[in-house]
């Protein structure tokens, strides 16, 4: 299972309702949102609308899944 964690501020807000649509299931965890999927979550980036700085420093911590992209374009976290 992937578990995905996105630090909860405002910076991360438009990302985290994005990775929410995709993930199977999501919800808070400390200061951070979890979001947990037996299959890939996939988030792009312009309909998250936010800027490449933000973007490139949302994700704080991935495990049971690997990194498929993670570019400019959309970040693609698919089962390990």
């Amino acid at each position: 299972m992937i578990r995905l964690f996105i630090l909860d501020v405002p910076e991360f807000r438009q990302v985290i309702e994005k990775a929410a649509q995709s993930a199977q299931r999501s919800g808070p965890a400390g200061d951070y949102v979890e979001f947990d999927s037996d299959e890939a979550i996939t988030v792009d980036r312009r309909a998250a609308g936010v800027r490449r700085a933000v973007w490139y420093s949302a994700i704080a911590a991935l495990s049971g899944g690997k990194v498929a992209q993670y570019d400019g374009d959309a970040l693609r976290i698919e089962p390990a």
